[in-house]
């Protein structure tokens, strides 16, 4: 269960971007389903996936006033259960369908402008003009 916190903790803070946010999402459910089949296989893996230390690595990877919401609403599934898990997995499922809308709304603002940039107009140090 080590090995699945530390991956938690590798996945860093939550990006600003949306696009970015999509693939940091994605990525952290993934884990986070994978410490939910773990805790399934008996109780001792339970006792350790759904202990306090596991969410509370997950909710210090947002900005406080997400984390914040997100604990308080999950506490409501039980402080250490498999149902609160799954309520936490939900809500992000939610969050990366929304990043993933505002993205295509806003556009890629992370990405460079289509076309590169540069101020000449390409043509050497003579340009057109005849000498």
């Amino acid at each position: 269960m080590s090995l699945r916190l530390t991956e938690l903790k590798k996945c860093g803070k939550m990006p600003e971007t949306h696009m970015a946010q999509v693939s940091w999402l994605t990525d952290l459910i993934g884990k986070m389903q994978r410490i939910v089949e773990l805790g399934g296989k008996n109780d001792d893996l339970a006792a350790s996936a759904f202990a306090e230390p596991i969410f509370n690595s997950i909710l210090t990877l947002f900005p406080s006033k997400v984390a914040l919401k997100l604990q308080k609403r999950s506490e409501e599934c039980g402080k250490r259960s498999k149902e609160r898990m799954e309520y936490l997995i939900k809500e992000l499922e939610d969050k990366r369908s929304d990043a993933n809308r505002l993205d295509k709304l806003y556009g890629h603002k992370d990405k460079p402008p289509f076309g590169g940039g540069g101020s000449g107009g390409g043509h050497g140090s003579k340009g057109h003009t005849a000498h």
